[in-house]
């Protein structure tokens, strides 16, 4: 039997792409400003819907999961400065309203200690073929399977090689949009060197490669190990739902 088609949504970037899109400043007085939501609040909820719907259109009709962060995220104990620089931002007026529409009208799936983008990655790689990652977020390309990235209405089938490579290359450039730093001054061009003709090789391959580009910095290989477990996109097995801890990757 063919497997039903279903949809991993990143709810987390509906929640602020549509609460943002729906607030505006407003100045109260002279020099004052105060960002407010504009308009019936049910605007927005209109767009949210308009948007999944058409997702699930461009896919016959399959079943939308919306999959959203816990408060929780297991990274914030193993690097403290993970997302450190989002602490302090101010969410999107319309955050709750839409989050309450979310959890009412579709089926929302969130772990405590989990981002959404690990329930994606769980999901994805335990089933594999069943579910289509739609989400506009890079890190997601750590993940084998189907893709779909809706800014650029590009389709993906990221390949286990291609997607164990993107991951290790991670461990190098690190993310300062989330707060880690992979080898300070590794950027994409000089991971690209570092793990030039890797792809597809094995683990001992690649991490030899990592550590020694790490030792050469003044690191060391306790700091990969660090970079890589905040890096990770959870796959299969590497989450228990009946104790929800989490399965630390490990070289």
């Amino acid at each position: 039997m063919p497997v039903t088609q279903a949809l991993l949504i990143d709810g987390d970037i509906i929640l602020h792409r549509f609460g943002h899109a729906n607030q505006t400043k407003v100045v109260w007085e002279a020099g004052a400003e105060a960002s407010v939501a504009v308009g019936d609040p049910d605007e927005a909820l209109k767009a949210v819907d308009d948007f999944i719907v058409g997702l699930s259109t461009k896919f016959r009709k399959a079943e939308p999961i919306i999959c959203l962060s816990g408060p929780r995220n297991f990274r914030y104990a193993v690097l403290e400065s993970y997302k450190w620089n989002r602490k302090n931002l101010e969410k999107p007026v319309l955050f709750n309203t839409i989050k309450a529409h979310l959890w009412k009208n579709y089926v929302v799936l969130m772990q405590d200690v989990l981002e959404g983008d690990d329930l994606m990655g769980i999901m994805s790689t335990e089933a594999r073929g069943k579910y289509i990652i739609c989400s506009i977020d890079k890190d997601m390309m750590q993940i084998p399977g189907r893709h779909y990235n809706w800014s650029t209405q590009r389709r993906t089938m990221q390949t286990v090689a291609a997607a164990n490579h993107f991951f290790y290359r991670q461990i190098l450039t690190g993310d300062p949009g989330d707060g880690y730093t992979g080898i300070p001054g590794c950027g994409p061009v000089k991971a690209d060197k570092i793990l030039l003709g890797l792809e597809g090789e094995s683990h001992e391959n690649y991490w030899g490669a990592i550590t020694e580009a790490y030792t050469s910095a003044g690191l060391c290989e306790a700091d990969a190990v660090v970079q890589a477990r905040v890096a990770r996109i959870l796959r299969r097995g590497e989450y228990n739902y009946d104790t929800r801890k989490v399965n630390l990757w490990e070289p």
